[in-house]
């Protein structure tokens, strides 16, 4: 009897630690996937679809409105956006913090943006990435969508995409505009 209330205390941390780990461990989304249907606001009111981009190779990127290294890499996506949007490259941003309604307009001005940007529950994304949605992710996170709507790529935060500035993304959506 004595024994058993430690052990039965062990055993409750041991679990709780557990379900810690589980939030925190990176579950992976399977790539090359067919994206599925998705939809969110944009900040002008109107609703974007993937299916609205089909036939473009597609960038969208989801980013907190707060986050430094998101509005760093937003700065830099808009750059490429510009630079490949009459090659049949579209991207797009979709803030997916809690206050985004309220700061991304802000975001928009800020960071000098001039691609479309949207706004989303982190839920309603982190089901269209393949995430689950309790698990904790660096931001930001993009996907990468093929011209026939199969999701090519998708990176966070920490993955070698976003530490290079440019010269890996002006590689990857080359590859992504040349595929027909």
């Amino acid at each position: 009897m004595f024994l058993a209330k430690p052990c039965l205390v062990i055993s409750v941390l041991l679990a709780m630690s557990m379900s810690d780990w589980n939030m925190y461990s990176q579950k992976q989304a399977t790539v090359p996937r067919k994206a599925a249907e998705y939809s969110f606001r944009l900040v002008n009111g109107k609703r974007m679809t993937i299916e609205k981009l089909r036939g473009k190779a597609v960038a969208i990127e989801f980013i907190h409105t707060d986050c430094p290294h998101c509005q760093h890499n937003a700065v830099i996506l808009n750059k490429l956006w510009k630079e490949f949007k009459g090659r049949g490259f579209e991207a797009m941003i979709v803030a997916i913090n809690k206050d985004a309604e309220l700061s991304v307009s802000q975001f928009i001005k800020s960071q000098g943006l001039e691609l479309p940007v949207g706004i989303d529950s982190r839920e309603k994304a982190f089901h269209f990435l393949q995430y689950p949605p309790e698990q904790l992710r660096p931001m930001p996170i993009i996907a990468l969508i093929k011209r026939n709507g199969d999701i090519q790529a998708q990176y966070s935060g920490k993955d070698a995409f976003f530490q290079d500035d440019e010269k890996l993304r002006r590689e990857i959506i080359e590859g992504l505009i040349s595929e027909k």
